[in-house]
């Protein structure tokens, strides 16, 4: 009966090592893919605010992935220190400014939003609706310039008319 009893118990103990081999499992596999910590540097996918580091919070961007993004204020500067544009994002029910890392849509080409373009350019809707196309953003009367034929022209002239975009003959 002693041989039995130490049988048992070493079968409960592998039952217990194999659980906690499964629960630790389970933990890296949640940490890594689900609810991965961000940084400025790799904008890693978020599910929320306080998965993110101070000054960041977790946006929803296209194509429907959250990421977490830096802060900025939208209406004082268009770029970031790191050179993406401070762009709004929906945050509940507002807009707020955050850090774009920039798409894929080189400037010159159709757009729909701002996270579309590449870093640095903004997506230029004309007024009265149509076809946005991305554009390189601007300071006026910043350090950041357009092209020796192209003016900095403001996106929000009554909001925001420091922010702007660079236009040039037959754009």
């Amino acid at each position: 009966m002693a041989t039995r009893g130490f049988s048992d118990t070493v079968a409960a103990m592998g039952r217990a090592v194999s659980f906690v081999r499964l629960y630790s499992l389970i933990a890296f596999f949640s940490l890594t893919t689900l609810g991965a910590k961000c940084n400025d540097v790799d904008r890693s996918r978020c599910l929320a605010d306080r998965e993110c580091p101070t000054g960041q919070g977790c946006f929803a961007l296209p194509p429907g992935s959250q990421r977490c993004l830096l802060y900025c204020d939208a209406y004082a500067s268009i770029l970031c220190q790191d050179g993406t544009v401070c762009g709004f994002v929906p945050a509940d029910d507002a807009q707020v400014g955050a850090c774009l890392p920039g798409g894929t849509i080189a400037v010159g080409n159709n757009c729909s939003t701002t996270a579309e373009c590449v870093k640095g350019a903004v997506c230029v809707v004309p007024t009265g609706g149509g076809q946005g196309e991305c554009r390189t953003a601007c300071e006026i009367g910043g350090t950041v310039v357009c092209l020796a034929n192209e003016t900095c022209v403001a996106l929000d002239p009554v909001n925001a008319p420091t922010r702007g975009y660079c236009h040039g003959p037959g754009v």
